[in-house]
């Protein structure tokens, strides 16, 4: 910190007051956006009571989306079938809706309402380790160009603390820049990181907007509101005293929870929200045994 506080420094009294004040703004909206992404709910579903009629439902149901056929899965911890792109996360031990991956740096499941906050981070952590590693070569030269001709021991020895900058981050964007062209792929095929890995359609995905239309729905789509409703409810004693009481998940109203998962418990519809409006999606029915 204080090595860079010096070239800000430096910087701002030597080549222009701009190129600090960027870096301050990048820094300041890439821990936003980090810190968004971790606390914001990635779209956790909630658990449905168990049922005895559970226990006769079928492990999968068939649906086909446009010309591809999805095998959704019955969920025997959250009690009901998973929507297509959904997925039961084992460290946060719940279903998330558009699963994409549970990130151990951010601490939070990346998937339906956290993903295009994700990317964005991803993008400017990229960007500002380049525009760092950018000022540190303009303050390199800027000490190059004003002490005449130096020799290459004096280069490297005077600006130790710029080539050892340049250094890590040309090392930090082997991942890091690796994985922000990885999104870009799944940007550009309409895909989640789970269904690449698992390979989930045969042919392209039914989601697949285009390239233009996936980066334009996960940046600046509109995003469902929040299903989960807190565990602990507020009860006012007959003493005038406030009690906390924790409670289970309680029902969701329908015009809140999403019909991908409302409908996948009850059984009376099949639409979902995440489909091309171009794509036709409906159940197929169970074989009957003869």
């Amino acid at each position: 910190m204080p090595t860079r506080l010096y070239s800000a420094s430096y910087l701002w009294h030597r080549v222009s007051p701009a190129f600090p004040v960027i870096a301050a703004v990048l820094v300041i909206y890439d821990f936003a956006t980090l810190f968004k992404a971790s606390m914001t709910d990635p779209g956790y579903i909630p658990r449905e009571r168990e049922d005895d009629s559970d226990d006769m439902a079928p492990l999968y149901r068939a649906l086909q989306i446009g010309s591809q056929t999805v095998q959704c899965k019955w969920c025997n911890t959250c009690n009901f079938y998973r929507p297509p792109r959904a997925v039961h996360c084992s460290v946060c031990d719940n279903c998330v809706e558009n699963f994409d991956h549970h990130c151990p740096w951010v601490g939070n499941c990346i998937a339906k309402r956290n993903y295009g906050v994700f990317v964005t981070w991803l993008f400017l952590s990229v960007v500002y380790a380049f525009y760092i590693a950018a000022l540190c070569a303009v303050k390199i030269n800027d000490k190059y160009s004003s002490a005449g001709e130096p020799g290459v021991h004096d280069l490297f020895s005077e600006n130790w603390a710029e080539w050892t900058i340049i250094f890590y981050i040309a090392v930090l964007m082997i991942p890091v820049g690796g994985l922000a062209c990885l999104h870009i792929t799944l940007l550009y095929r309409g895909l989640t990181t789970n269904e690449m890995i698992n390979g989930k359609y045969d042919k392209r995905s039914p989601y697949d907007r285009g390239a233009c239309g996936n980066l334009v729905y996960i940046l600046c789509g509109p995003r469902q509101p929040s299903f989960v409703r807190p565990r602990k409810k507020r009860v006012v004693q007959a003493d005038g005293k406030v009690k906390w009481i924790r409670s289970e998940y309680p029902p969701v109203p329908a015009t809140v929870m999403p019909r991908s998962v409302h409908v996948w418990r009850h059984g009376t519809s099949v639409e979902e929200d995440d489909v091309p409006t171009s794509i036709c999606m409906q159940e197929i029915p169970p074989e009957t045994p003869t």
